[in-house]
């Protein structure tokens, strides 16, 4: 089937951000910017509608770090959404995080959040752009296991930015999202995430998407960037 002349100019858009984001992936470790290792991420989520606007959800996520040759991280939250309205979410849940690399540490962290989402429109002058706007606010307690480590307050935000595209029969969800973090105790951001990425329709009810990220983190005072690859599996019923 020969694809509409639509189809090719609805990805010009994205096409040009995913290459400047995959060349500066590309040359991070010839860079001196890039002092973080390669990570690759995986996230597995499920969801299951309760009725009157309620949603449980379960969600976990794994890090392989140090370039990828160790398994250093992952968190499990169980989670409650309520969709007040077709444009206002919010959530409650409580993950727990644990780490082996480069120290062992467990932390508790309940959290709240809402999100609130602008319906698709079309953008007659610029069809790439035509797509769903999304931003979430959540507020993060961070509560360590070791007694000797201070409780704190982080503050989430992210914003993304997803259309759809069809070739045929199937379609495609490709995806822009940016999420800072700021902690309230020490009043300074802490980490920033910047990618982009495409949504896989795989079964009815189940969507993977890939994505690459720029991951900047401040560590004892010192900001470090790292190249992340991630793979998320999501299933909703």
């Amino acid at each position: 089937m020969r694809a509409p002349r639509q189809f090719f100019r609805r990805r010009r858009g994205l096409a040009a951000a995913a290459a400047g984001l995959a060349a500066a992936l590309a040359v991070a470790p010839r860079s001196a910017a890039a002092d973080g290792d390669w990570q690759q991420w995986t996230e597995v989520s499920w969801t299951q509608t309760l009725g009157n606007g309620l949603d449980l959800g379960l969600r976990w996520e794994g890090h392989w770090e140090e370039d990828l040759s160790q398994f250093a991280y992952h968190e499990v939250e169980p989670m409650l959404l309520w969709r007040w309205s077709p444009r206002w979410d919010f959530g409650v849940g409580y993950e727990r995080d644990e780490r082996w690399v480069p120290m062992a540490e467990v932390n508790h962290v309940p959290n709240v959040s809402a999100t609130f989402r602008l319906p698709r429109q079309p953008w007659k002058l610029l069809p790439a752009l035509d797509g769903r706007l999304a931003n979430r606010s959540r507020l993060d307690f961070l509560l360590p296991e070791d007694a000797a480590r201070e409780w704190r307050p982080i503050f989430r935000n992210r914003t993304e930015w997803e259309t759809r595209w069809r070739w045929g029969g199937n379609e495609l969800v490709p995806f822009l999202f940016e999420e800072w973090l700021f902690d309230l105790r020490a009043g300074a951001f802490v980490q920033n995430r910047l990618g982009v990425g495409l949504g896989i329709p795989l079964l009815p009810h189940w969507l993977a998407r890939i994505y690459a990220m720029r991951l900047d983190e401040k560590i004892a005072g010192v900001w470090k960037w790292h190249p992340v690859v991630g793979v998320q599996i999501q299933t909703q019923f």
